[in-house]
């Protein structure tokens, strides 16, 4: 849900986006790579490598290698 919503807020979308919504299909670029990293960042206080973004660009992809990061399950 918290991934789902920096999505919505990044892309200015105010209806829900699939879980499968590829962030560079949805127009996602470098740079709003680094803003999504940098929302992770604080809300979640962990550090996520931009590649993760760009190897895992889903929503659901996103959110797994969080969940990996912080080692707490969903």
């Amino acid at each position: 849900e918290i991934v789902t919503s920096i999505f919505t807020k990044l892309f200015g979308i105010s209806q829900e986006i699939p879980l499968n919504s590829n962030f560079f299909s949805m127009g996602g670029h470098s740079l709003l790579a680094v803003k999504l990293a940098s929302q992770i960042s604080q809300i979640f206080r962990v550090q996520i490598p931009l590649k993760t973004i760009f190897d895992f660009p889903t929503i659901e992809k996103i959110s797994e290698e969080i969940s990996k990061i912080q080692k707490v399950p969903w």
